[in-house]
């Protein structure tokens, strides 16, 4: 593995200050999305990983921008948030590090731009959201902010000869399945916020409202065992359905997407594991398990290289 300072080389962040920058991405991405950032650290190409710190680093910022918001004030948040960002992206710099590696980002690949107004476009229905009154609601939502959140990253790793709407098309399944893990991960934190990630109609059908929740159920409760473990096998459904996404990114980047894809089992199986404690604390996934499934595809990744290498 390069190192970080060799990583910027490879990437051509030459300049003090924005190797500063992205470095200061790279640690808040790493503290937040642990197993995720291991993964890309590892497998990614050299060249990439910092444009995927940037664009990741960027979501996060959005959203918490959201998250932390007062009633009613997201879409003035949000707007004064999108004037930085196109000033930014129009001038070339920007007061904010997040901002100035994204800009970096962007001229490496120049469609990064539209992947960040459709990014922005959708983050009015996650500065607005409340909660989902239906299933139906969910996939709405999906569609108009977590897959245009995901494709920021998504849109690097592509072929540029696949079928672009295939391509989304297995993104919003994986997305969907990783949407769905995060909101049953989250759902004492959403309980206390007053926003939840499961809708009103998928407790109704399990006999659970969300006063049931806030009032704390026991953690043997069987009604919610029976509603995450029916949320993680719609969230492996998803899962099954994205794997062609594996075939369609660039062949240096399979062995990562095909351990976020063993990265989401992970998680998925913790969830399940937890059952109704999802309501006590976040389930996390096994140090060891992550482990283990990240030196089983660096090994994967190491042996291909050597040998094409060995081929030529």
């Amino acid at each position: 593995m390069r190192s970080w300072s060799s990583t910027l080389d490879r990437a051509a962040v030459d300049t003090p200050s924005l190797r500063a920058d992205f470095s200061e991405q790279r640690k808040r991405v790493a503290e937040r999305s642990r197993a995720e950032y291991m993964a890309a650290r590892l497998l990614l190409p050299t060249s990439l990983l910092p444009d995927v710190v940037a664009v990741v680093a960027f979501m996060h910022d959005s959203d918490d921008l959201l998250d932390r918001a007062l009633p009613g004030e997201g879409i003035s948040r949000l707007a004064s948030w999108e004037e930085q960002t196109r000033e930014a992206l129009q001038s070339g710099d920007s007061p904010d590090s997040t901002l100035r590696c994204l800009v970096s980002a962007c001229g490496r690949h120049p469609g990064l731009r539209d992947r960040v107004e459709s990014f922005l476009r959708g983050a009015a229905v996650e500065a607005s959201w409340v909660g989902f009154g239906s299933e139906a609601e969910y996939k709405e939502y999906v569609a108009a902010y977590s897959l245009p959140a995901f494709m920021l990253s998504a849109c690097l790793l592509r072929q540029g000869s696949e079928d672009a709407a295939a391509y989304e098309g297995h993104c919003h399944e994986l997305i969907d399945a990783m949407q769905r893990i995060d909101f049953l991960s989250d759902l004492a934190e959403d309980v206390a916020s007053g926003r939840l990630g499961i809708s009103l109609e998928t407790l109704d059908c399990h006999g659970l409202a969300p006063e049931d929740l806030k009032r704390g159920l026991s953690p043997d409760s069987s009604a919610l065992d029976q509603l995450v473990r029916q949320q993680v096998e719609r969230a492996e459904e998803s899962l099954a359905a994205a794997r062609g996404l594996t075939t369609m990114v660039n062949p240096d980047c399979g062995p990562f997407v095909s351990a976020l894809f063993e990265v989401q089992e992970l998680r998925a199986h913790a969830v399940r594991r937890a059952g109704a404690l999802v309501l006590v604390a976040p389930p996390d996934i096994s140090g060891l398990r992550l482990a283990r499934l990240l030196i089983k595809y660096l090994a994967k990744a190491i042996w291909k290289r050597a040998a094409t290498a060995g081929g030529q």
